[in-house]
C-alpha cells in the first residue's frame, strides 16, 4: 500500500469512526434530567426507565442509554444570549450506559463503545466556535488504557475511567465548571434513550485490518495483498475517457445470459451490457439510472451473464454481491430476483431442486432477520444458518436429487445416469451458445448483402439484377458489332492513308457522327482496335458483375441453409412461433434482441440446472465437523456452494465486511479478509451511499458495477464540511483546507458526496458530457409526469417510452388528471418538535381520499388496492397527522394507503401520488426549493397521476425554481 493510499484509507476510516461520536439534538431526542449524585451512585428513580422507554414498545430489563455528563452553560445578559453561535443545551461529553428497570446504571457491555466527545468539539478543527479538548490526547488515552477498559467490572470503576478520559482530553478536572477555553459548564446531567446501534463496527474492523497491513512490522502476506479495485476507487486521479463501445458483433457474442425472457434490453441497457462484458479486473463501471429506466433488469442481466460465462467454462460459480446502505434498496433486489416471470419453456424455467425459490440470498443484520423471515426471503449468515442449513439437510438433498432426475427426464426425454445428466446439461449449454454465435455470424454476413428485406426477396432482387446485366452484355456486344460494321464501311483508301491528316479528319468526322449517348469513354480519333479494347473491358466488367451476383446468391443460399440448420437444432427449445421470429428480418440488432428473450434466456436456465447438478454432486460440500465454522477454506466452500443455487448475495455495506472475514487460528491476527475475492460487487442506489461507508468493501472485489442516481435521495451525511476538512488534513490527504475543493471535485469527500460521484471519476466512459453511462428509456410514468423530472433535473436526456396519458384509452379514472392540484387555502403551517404540519390540509386530503378511493379501485380492478395510492409529504409531522386522520375518518382504507416522507417511498411506485406541500400562502416553501431531489423522487413514484394538495400560493412563480416548475405543470388542472 502506497503512502497516498494509506492516507486515503486513514481518512475514510476517520470519517467512519467520527460518526460514532456525534452530538445529540435536544429538540428531537427524548431525555430526562438527573443529578450529579445520582450519576455518582449509579442509581436514579424507577420512573426514569418508564419515561425513556415509553416510545420503545417491548423492552428488555436493560436498555441502552447515554448520559450527557457535560453540557455548555447558556449565559444570558439582559435577556439576550451572550454567545449566539453556540446552541442552547450543547452537550460535549457523553457516557454510554445500560439502565435497569429499577433505575440502576450499569457499564455498557460492548467494550468498543466508550465515552466520547463529539469530534467537532475537538481540535484540530476548522470554523469551530467551540473546542473543549484535543483529539490526539483522546486517542492517546484510549490507546494507553485498553487493558483498563476491559477490566471494568462495576459502575464505580466505569465512572472513574470516564472521568479520567475527560480530564486527560480537556486538561481540566471532572468537577470543574469551566473548560480551559473559558466556556462554563452546566450543572445539569441529561440521560437519553440510545437508539443507535454500532452499525459501522464491521466497516471499521476492515479499515483497521487494511491499515495494519501497511505497518513495517506486519508479516502477514494476506494483509500485504494489493487491492487494485479499492485503489481505483480512492485514487486522487480521474480515469481518462475512452471511446464508447459500439453495439457490434463481438459484443453481441460476448453477452451470453439473460435472467428474464419477457422483454429484450433497451438500447441504453444494451450499451451498459456491452461495456460490462468488456470490463477488466479492477474496473469500476458507473451507470446513472434515473427512476423507471430498468435498473433492476440491467442488474439481473449482468448477474445472469456472469453466471452463464462461468458455467460455459465449467468453472466454479461467480461470487456476486449486491449491496447498498438502506434496507429498501436491498430488499428491492431480493424481491426482483425472486419474481422471474415464465415465458413457456416447458419445465426448463423451473427449479429442479427443492427448497430454493429465488436467485438471491439475503445476509441480514440480526435486527432485520425477523423481517426477512416474515417476507419469505432466503436468508442466511456467515455461519451458514437458516436458509443454507435448511437446503443442506440430508432429506432436502435426497428430495432434490429425485426431483432433479425426474425434471431432467421430462425435459430432455432422456433417461441416463445422474453423472451423465451433468455432462449433458453442460454440452447443451455449449451447443446453444455455439448456435447463438453462429446465427450472429451468419446474420452479420447476410447483413452485408441484405438490407431491410428477406432472404428470398434479396435472391429475387439479385436474379433480376443479373438478368439486367445479361441484357446489358447483349446490348454491348451488339453495339461493338455496329462499330465493326461502321469501320468496314469506311473507304479502304481512307483507312490505308489514316496517317495523313486529311484522311484522318474524314474518319474522325465519320466517328463523331456515329458515337451515341453513353459512349463518352470513346475518343474521336480511336481506331477500331482501340474501340474493341474499350468494349472488351466493359464486357469483362459486366461478366464480373453477373458472376458476382451468382456468387452472392450462392453465398446467401449457403448461409440460409446454415441458418435454417441452426434453427432446426433449436426445435427442442423453441416452438414454431418463436422460431418464426428469427425469420421476420435479418438485421443483426433485431436478431440480437430476439436472443435476449430466447437463447440467452435458455442458456441461463441451462446454467442454473448445470450448477444444481454440481451442488447435488457434492461439489465444495463442507464436512459435518466444520459445519458452522468460519475458517477460510470452509467459508470459501460455503459461498461457492451457495452461489451455485443463488448467484447473487444481497447485504448492506454494514454487513458486507463481516460476511467476508474469516477466522484465523494462528498468528497475531484473529481474523482475515477475502481481499479481491468477490468477482463482481454491485452497488445499488449508489447516490444514497456515502463514500466512506462503502470504500473498504471495494478492497474485497475484483471489479464493481455502480448503479445510482445523484438526483434521488441523498445520503445521510453524519460529518459536517468543516470537520471533513479537518479529517482530510489530519490524514495528510490534503496539506491545507484550501485544497479540499479537489476532493470535492473527485467526489472523495465524506461530507457531501456519494459512491455514485466517486464511481463516476473512476469510470473510463462518458455519456452526455458526464462520466459514466446513462439509462435513458423511461417506462414507468405517463409522459406528462416524467417530462417534469426531465425538465427538473435530467436536462431532457430521459426518453419517455410509455405514452401520453391523454391518449391511453385504458385509463379509466378520467376525473383525475395526470398532473393536477387541489387548492386548500391556509395561511401558515404549524410546528411540532421542529417538524411542520398543516391539520386543515391533512384533513382535506383524507376526506378526498375517502370520497374517491372506491372509484379509484374500480378503475384498477386487476391491481392490488395497496398499490394504488400513496401520500408523500416533506415533513414527518404531517405524515403522522395524515395517518392519524385516516384511522379516524376512513379506517376502512387505512391498510391500503401508504403515507410518509420521500424516504418511505424510495424505490416504490403507486398509480396515484398525492404531494402534501404543508406550507401556507404566507410562507416560503424553501424546503421544496432547496431540495430538488426530494421533488424528483416524489413525482417519479407516480405511474398515472401526480396531484399537489395544498395552498398553491406557497409555490414560487419563477419556473426556474423547483416549486415554480411544479406550479407551472399542475396549475391548469384543478380538481
Amino acid at each position: 500500500m502506497t503512502t497516498k493510499l494509506r492516507e486515503m484509507t486513514d481518512y475514510m476510516r476517520r470519517a467512519v469512526a467520527t460518526q460514532g461520536s456525534r452530538p445529540v439534538d435536544f429538540k428531537k431526542d427524548l431525555f430526562v434530567q438527573i443529578t450529579a449524585k445520582e450519576l455518582e451512585e449509579g442509581k436514579s428513580h424507577p420512573g426514569i426507565f418508564t419515561e425513556l422507554t415509553k416510545e420503545r414498545g417491548n423492552v428488555q430489563d436493560l436498555v441502552p442509554v447515554f448520559i450527557a455528563a457535560k453540557t455548555i452553560k447558556t449565559n444570558y445578559s439582559e435577556q439576550t444570549k451572550e454567545v449566539k453561535e453556540i446552541n442552547d443545551l450543547t452537550a460535549v461529553y457523553f457516557i454510554p450506559a445500560l439502565l435497569s428497570k429499577d433505575g440502576y446504571f450499569k457499564p455498557y457491555d460492548d467494550k468498543d463503545k466508550k465515552p466520547w466527545i463529539p469530534r467537532e468539539f475537538l481540535t484540530p478543527n476548522i470554523d469551530s466556535v467551540l473546542a473543549v479538548g484535543d483529539s490526539n490526547r483522546l486517542d492517546d488515552f484510549l490507546s494507553n488504557n485498553v487493558g483498563k477498559s476491559w477490566m471494568i467490572g462495576n459502575w464505580t470503576q466505569y465512572l472513574v475511567y470516564a472521568k479520567e478520559l475527560f480530564e486527560y482530553t480537556t486538561k481540566v478536572t471532572y468537577e470543574s465548571r469551566q473548560l480551559e477555553n473559558g466556556e462554563q459548564l452546566d450543572e445539569n446531567i441529561y440521560v437519553f434513550n440510545d437508539k443507535t446501534i454500532n452499525a459501522t463496527k464491521a466497516i471499521l474492523s476492515l479499515y483497521d485490518h487494511m491499515l495494519r497491513g501497511t505497518e513495517e512490522n506486519s508479516n502477514d502476506s494476506i494483509l500485504r495483498t494489493k487491492v487494485p479495485t479499492y485503489e481505483n476507487f480512492v485514487s486522487l486521479e480521474s480515469k481518462p475517457v475512452k471511446d464508447l463501445v459500439k453495439n457490434e458483433l463481438d459484443q453481441m457474442k460476448r453477452h451470453v445470459g439473460q435472467m428474464g425472457g419477457e422483454y429484450p434490453l433497451s438500447p441504453s441497457q444494451r450499451e451498459c451490457i456491452n461495456h460490462f462484458v468488456n470490463m477488466d479486473d479492477t474496473d469500476i463501471l458507473a451507470v446513472n439510472g434515473p427512476p423507471g429506466t430498468g435498473k433492476t433488469t440491467l442488474l439481473q442481466s449482468i448477474v445472469a451473464d456472469t453466471y452463464v460465462k462461468r458455467a460455459l467454462a465449467e468453472a466454479e460459480p461467480p461470487i456476486i454481491v449486491a449491496s447498498s446502505t438502506n434496507n429498501q434498496a436491498v430488499t428491492n433486489i431480493i424481491e426482483s430476483f425472486g419474481n422471474i416471470n415464465k415465458v413457456g419453456l416447458n419445465n426448463l424455467e423451473e427449479r429442479w431442486i427443492t427448497g430454493v425459490h429465488s436467485f438471491a440470498t439475503y445476509f441480514p443484520s440480526s435486527s432485520s432477520k425477523d423481517k426477512a423471515e416474515k417476507n419469505g426471503y432466503q436468508y442466511t449468515n456467515q455461519k451458514g444458518n437458516y436458509f443454507v442449513e435448511k437446503i443442506e439437510t440430508e432429506k432436502n438433498i435426497t428430495d432434490s436429487r429425485v426431483k432433479f432426475q425426474s425434471s431432467f427426464i421430462k425435459f430432455f426425454d432422456l433417461d441416463i445416469s445422474f453423472n451423465e445428466m451433468g455432462r449433458k446439461l453442460n454440452s447443451e449449454l455449449k451447443r446453444v451458445n455455439q448456435i447463438r454465435m453462429e446465427l450472429l455470424t451468419i446474420t452479420s454476413e447476410l447483413g452485408k448483402h441484405i438490407k431491410h428485406v428477406t432472404v428470398n426477396q434479396c435472391i429475387d432482387n439479385l436474379s433480376k439484377e443479373k438478368k439486367d446485366i445479361l441484357l446489358d452484355i447483349e446490348e454491348t456486344k451488339n453495339r461493338l458489332q455496329e462499330w465493326k460494321d461502321h469501320f468496314k464501311n469506311i473507304p479502304i483508301l481512307n483507312r490505308m492513308l489514316w496517317f495523313i491528316l486529311q484522311f484522318r479528319r474524314k474518319i474522325i468526322l465519320d466517328n463523331m457522327s456515329f458515337v451515341s449517348l453513353g459512349e463518352e469513354f470513346l475518343e474521336e480519333d480511336m481506331s477500331i482496335d482501340g474501340i474493341k479494347y474499350k468494349y472488351a473491358c466493359i464486357l469483362k466488367e459486366l461478366r464480373n458483375k453477373a458472376r458476382k451476383r451468382d456468387e452472392i446468391v450462392k453465398e446467401i443460399s449457403n448461409l440460409q441453409i446454415k441458418y435454417n440448420l441452426c434453427l432446426k437444432e433449436l426445435k427442442n427449445y423453441l416452438d414454431d412461433k418463436e422460431l418464426n421470429r428469427f425469420n421476420s428480418g435479418l438485421d443483426i440488432s433485431e436478431i440480437n434482441d430476439v436472443f435476449d428473450t430466447t437463447l440467452r434466456y435458455i442458456q441461463f436456465w441451462l446454467a442454473v440446472h448445470y450448477y444444481e447438478h454440481q451442488w447435488l454432486s457434492g461439489v465444495n460440500q463442507i464436512p459435518i465437523t466444520k459445519k458452522h465454522t468460519t475458517f477460510e477454506d470452509v467459508l470459501n466452500r460455503r459461498y461457492k456452494r451457495l452461489a451455485m443455487l443463488t448467484p447473487c448475495f444481497v447485504m448492506t455495506f454494514f454487513q458486507l465486511p463481516k460476511n467476508f472475514s474469516f477466522y484465523v487460528s494462528e498468528g497475531s491476527e484473529k481474523y482475515g479478509y477475502f481481499y479481491n475475492y468477490i468477482d463482481l460487487l454491485i452497488v445499488d442506489e449508489a447516490g444514497q451511499v456515502s463514500p466512506e461507508i462503502a470504500a473498504c468493501s471495494f478492497a474485497l472485489a475484483n471489479k464493481a458495477l455502480v448503479v445510482g442516481d445523484v438526483y434521488q435521495i441523498q445520503p445521510v451525511w453524519n460529518i459536517s464540511k468543516p470537520l471533513d476538512k479537518v479529517l482530510a488534513v489530519c490524514s495528510n490527504v490534503i496539506d491545507c483546507p484550501q485544497k479540499f475543493d479537489e476532493l470535492e471535485r473527485l467526489g472523495l469527500n465524506t461530507s457531501e458526496s456519494s459512491v455514485m460521484k466517486v464511481a463516476a471519476k473512476s469510470c473510463k466512459y462518458e455519456k452526455y458530457g458526464n462520466k459514466g453511462l446513462f439509462l435513458s428509456e423511461h417506462r414507468r410514468c405517463y409522459d406528462e409526469i416524467i417530462q417534469f423530472c426531465n425538465e427538473l433535473v435530467y436536462n431532457s436526456k430521459l426518453e419517455p417510452k410509455r405514452e401520453k396519458g391523454v391518449k391511453d384509452q385504458n385509463y379509466k379514472i378520467r376525473h383525475i388528471p395526470h398532473m393536477g392540484y387541489k387548492q386548500i387555502d391556509t395561511q401558515k403551517s404549524s410546528k411540532k418538535c421542529g417538524s411542520r404540519f398543516n391539520y386543515k390540509e391533512a384533513e382535506e386530503i383524507v376526506l378526498w381520499v375517502k370520497e374517491n378511493f372506491s372509484s379509484i379501485k374500480d378503475g384498477y380492478k386487476n391491481e392490488e388496492p395497496k398499490n394504488l395510492l400513496g401520500i408523500i409529504t416533506p415533513f414527518k409531522a404531517q405524515a403522522d397527522c395524515i395517518q392519524k386522520l385516516i384511522k379516524k375518518i376512513a379506517p376502512e382504507i387505512t391498510e391500503y394507503i401508504s403515507v410518509g416522507t420521500v424516504h418511505t417511498f424510495q424505490g416504490a411506485e403507486r398509480k396515484i401520488i398525492i404531494l402534501s406541500t404543508v406550507y401556507g400562502y404566507g410562507e416560503d416553501c424553501s424546503f421544496i426549493d432547496s431540495n430538488e431531489s426530494m421533488l424528483n423522487v416524489a413525482i417519479s413514484r407516480a405511474k398515472d397521476s401526480f396531484l399537489v394538495f395544498g395552498d398553491l400560493n406557497c409555490l414560487s412563480n419563477d419556473p426556474k425554481k423547483p416549486s415554480g416548475l411544479l406550479r407551472y405543470n399542475v396549475v391548469a388542472k384543478g380538481i
